[in-house]
């Protein structure tokens, strides 16, 4: 039976018992109630009006008063009469009050024969008061044995309903709900029979249907997973550089063959899913993560490992990885490059040193040639023509541009291999300044070019080198000026935020194109397309140096607008 069906019959039972037994208590109710008015109507206005009748014929002597008042309590019983056997006494009685209204006077026989009449009207309607209460009394009995019958049958029905209904509509919905609960939990093997209706059956069926598909799809799909899984395996180990990943929890998900050999990981571990600190080569694992974040991953320096007796340096390629679930991108992990580069860092060790002993070679001769070069030019060896002078003037210009590389070659040295030596103390900020612009005094002049220096407080002291920050100011500086205009303003103001000092370099120069910002201070970059005269390395140096310091630089630029400069330094702790 269906559903639809049985909730049908199961409600319009119930409402045709309320209906029956609303119609069964309404009729019952309806007769005992006529029953009753009938005894109301028809014995007792009779017992009423004999009863009138009986106290006014007590009164004497009769007046014409009272025996109107007999003659109108007497229509009115004539109008009640209900009982057998009541007329012929009611009839009596009139003739009886009939001689008494002609004769104006009653005797005590007369009276006597009145009094038997109403008596015998009262016992009339007594005796038809109390047969008809009795009747009533069984009516009634009758009526509450057929409202007891029809209110157990109808409470047999309720409760069967009750009991069957909502248990047979219920009991298969739960079980419904705990084969989807199941499913939910991925045991695609759960099934369900359900006969109960066809509706419940219809349902069953397409469950057991969808159960049976998703067994079989998860089937599949489990296989499928674990071939392309093995597929990725066999690409990953055929990669000669180490390749691992982690999950948002720092958990190792995969590695190859070749990041097995760098993290000691043997083929008896089980290091798959665990977290770094259960990995046995932790120590090294948290050396090659070090640095990254889920947000940002900034420039990472090369690590250096021992494998077999032998130092191998490595480069880091680390690339974080999102998913996209429901239209938002969720951080899921990263994978992790490995790239040897020992070779390179060999090469580089021996370019470093090459250039080091050949700048420190460079230095000397260049130095007796500048020497030479400017005794000639002040006539202390021989006169000398103008000719001859301008050729002396260029041997200099060459020469100074030749010391000035070999100087930051050797501080380039200095830099990579760790020794640079600093003198840090508090340093009066103006004094770094003016002696930073007395030094690019002579080129000022050159190209006119105008300062406006803006130092709000003359005491302001930093913690620097004061040579190595005069050296990196007058390269800013010196690049500010050979990029400003004729007749230009350099524009230098003193800025702070918490714990620093910052010195703003502002040029009017053609300013840096947005996607050269970033290189500027690579070493031996120069901005395509102009005409710098420079080796590219004084920014570079001059980052290094202030770094070595605690502070900083950036650079705030637009094409057209000029370049900003800020070079900040640590604030003194006497301020």
């Amino acid at each position: 039976m269906k559903i639809y069906t049985r909730l049908t019959l199961g409600v319009g039972t119930l409402f045709v018992i309320i209906v029956f037994i609303l119609a069964l208590s309404a009729g019952q109710i309806s007769v005992l109630s006529l029953r009753t008015e009938n005894i109301l109507k028809d014995n007792y206005l009779s017992l009423q009006y004999t009863q009138e009748m009986l106290r006014n014929l007590e009164h004497l002597p009769v007046s014409p008063d009272r025996i109107n008042t007999l003659d109108s309590l007497l229509a009115k019983q004539i109008l009640n009469i209900t009982e057998p056997g009541e007329k012929e006494v009611t009839y009596q009685l009139g003739v009886i009050l009939k001689g008494v209204h002609n004769t104006k006077k009653i005797t005590e026989r007369t009276k006597t024969k009145i009094r038997n009449c109403i008596y015998k009207i009262q016992l009339l309607n007594m005796l038809a008061l109390q047969r008809k209460s009795e009747l009533a009394i069984v009516s009634a009995g009758n009526a509450a044995s057929w409202i007891a019958i029809t209110g157990t049958i109808c409470f047999i029905l309720s409760f069967t309903l009750l009991l069957n209904l909502p248990s047979s509509i219920a009991t298969p919905i739960r079980q419904l709900t705990a084969r989807i609960r199941e499913i939910g939990n991925k045991n695609y093997d759960q099934r369900i029979y359900l006969q109960d209706s066809p509706e419940f059956k219809e349902v069953s069926q397409a469950f057991n249907q969808m159960a049976s598909q998703l067994e079989m799809f998860e089937g599949s799909s489990l296989a499928q997973l674990i071939s392309d899984k093995k597929r990725i395996e066999a690409l990953l180990n055929h990669i000669s550089d180490p390749v691992f990943g982690l999950n948002a929890e720092y958990r190792l998900i995969f590695y190859n063959t070749a990041a097995a050999h760098i993290l000691g990981i043997s083929e008896n571990m089980d290091t798959y899913g665990k977290n770094l600190s259960e990995v046995p080569t932790s120590d090294l694992l948290s050396h090659l993560i070090m640095g990254i974040s889920d947000t940002e991953i900034k420039s990472l320096s090369p690590i250096s490992i021992v494998l077999n007796g032998k130092e191998h340096f490595y480069s880091r390629n680390i690339t974080p990885v999102y998913s996209n679930e429901e239209g938002e991108k969720i951080f899921s992990g990263y994978v992790i490059r490995l790239m040897d580069i020992t070779r390179f860092q060999q090469k580089d060790v021996a370019r470093d040193y090459f250039i080091a002993t050949i700048s420190h070679e460079l230095k000397t001769p260049l130095a007796s040639i500048k020497m030479s070069t400017d005794l000639l030019s002040k006539d202390k060896v021989s006169p000398i023509t103008q000719e001859q002078l301008e050729l002396v003037e260029g041997i200099q210009s060459d020469v100074n541009r030749l010391l000035s590389i070999t100087s930051e070659l050797l501080k380039i040295s200095q830099i990579e291999s760790g020794n640079i030596s600093l003198e840090l103390q508090n340093t009066p900020l103006n004094q770094l300044l003016y002696h930073a612009l007395e030094a690019v005094k002579r080129q000022l002049d050159n190209k006119s070019v105008k300062v406006e220096l803006q130092i709000p407080d003359p005491l302001i002291s930093i913690i620097a080198d004061p040579d190595k920050s005069a050296w990196v100011l007058v390269n800013i500086l010196s690049n500010a000026i050979r990029y400003s205009p004729e007749n230009g303003i350099l524009t230098i103001q003193v800025t702070d935020k918490p714990g620093f000092i910052g010195i703003n370099i502002q040029d009017q120069g053609p300013g840096i194109s947005p996607e050269f910002q970033a290189r500027v201070f690579d070493r031996y970059f120069q901005v395509p397309g102009v005409q710098s005269g420079g080796s590219g390395l004084g920014l570079s140096i001059g980052k290094e140096f202030m770094a070595a310091q605690g502070g900083t630089i950036e650079l705030i630029s637009r094409p057209g607008e000029g370049a900003t400069f800020t070079v900040w330094f640590q604030q003194s702790p006497q301020q």
